[in-house]
């Protein structure tokens, strides 16, 4: 199992395809591993390590301190599968840790913006955004298990955000394979976030079908993605198919960004892409 994460980590440093097959079977050893109660959760010296099981063996809740203190935290539901009900939606992963960290440094990019989250899983970013002064949010997801996962972790943090006179994100279901948009749903949108959603090749298509829609409803959109780079060939089916309507692309590795929150021992390079219609 050890040696088998080592050559993976090997493979993404190095910027080569990962064989899906053998990042399958990966990922089935972990979701086995944690379903048996034999992972630990490791936390770096500035995050509060909260942690209190759930009634569900495969569920605990997580307490992510914003600061070194532990007085800006969030409460989170999670699993500790990787896979589990049948989506990887119910975890939280390493772009949107990594992406958080980045919001919390350049906190500018959230405040007083319109946010959509698409792929939110279990609300995390969303959350973070929130915290970091959004005007308003939206978190999206379409798997019904995730999309109550997300009920439960807003409701578990609305006191505090109440308290603090934040925003509460608002969720809704979103097909990314829907053909039309409402713009009365949508039309007040400046930003748009994900996170570890560009992995499947099958999702490319409907990932850009959506994007391509806000884009042609708002032409002022930012989009903001974020994903390790594990499967180059995906991101690159991914950018070609959305430079076709007529973008600008700007690529970023954040690793440098300070470490806040607990991240596996050893992590791909995560890249963030940001996105805006050409003038």
């Amino acid at each position: 199992m050890q040696i088998l994460k080592k050559i993976i980590n090997i493979i993404e440093r190095n910027f080569c395809e990962i064989n899906e097959n053998l990042l399958n079977f990966y990922l089935s050893l972990l979701s086995d591993e944690n379903h048996n109660n034999s992972v630990t959760v490791g936390y770096t010296s500035n995050v509060t390590p909260l942690i209190d099981k759930d009634k569900n063996d495969n569920t605990w809740w997580k307490v992510y301190s914003l600061d070194e203190k532990g007085r800006n935290t969030l409460r989170i539901l999670e699993d500790k599968s990787m896979i589990s009900k049948g989506t990887t939606g119910l975890r939280t992963w390493e772009a949107s840790l990594r992406l958080s960290e980045y919001f919390i440094q350049n906190p500018k990019l959230c405040k007083g913006k319109n946010i959509i989250e698409l792929g939110a899983g279990i609300g995390f970013l969303s959350l973070i955004c929130a915290k970091l002064g959004a005007k308003s949010i939206i978190s999206t997801d379409v798997n019904l298990n995730v999309i109550q996962r997300l009920y439960t972790n807003i409701e578990s943090n609305k006191p505090s955000l109440i308290e603090e006179n934040l925003t509460i994100p608002k969720v809704k279901k979103l097909d990314w394979n829907e053909k039309v948009l409402d713009i009365n749903a949508y039309g007040d949108l400046n930003l748009i976030i994900c996170a570890d959603v560009i992995y499947n090749p099958e999702n490319i298509e409907p990932l850009v079908n959506i994007l391509s829609q806000f884009l042609k409803l708002i032409p002022t959109i930012t989009i903001i993605l974020c994903n390790p780079l594990r499967q180059k060939s995906t991101y690159d089916l991914f950018l070609k198919q959305l430079s076709q309507h007529n973008i600008t692309i700007y690529k970023e590795l954040i690793d440098k960004v300070p470490i806040i929150f607990c991240h596996d021992e050893e992590f791909s390079q995560i890249q963030m892409t940001i996105i805006n219609k050409k003038d």
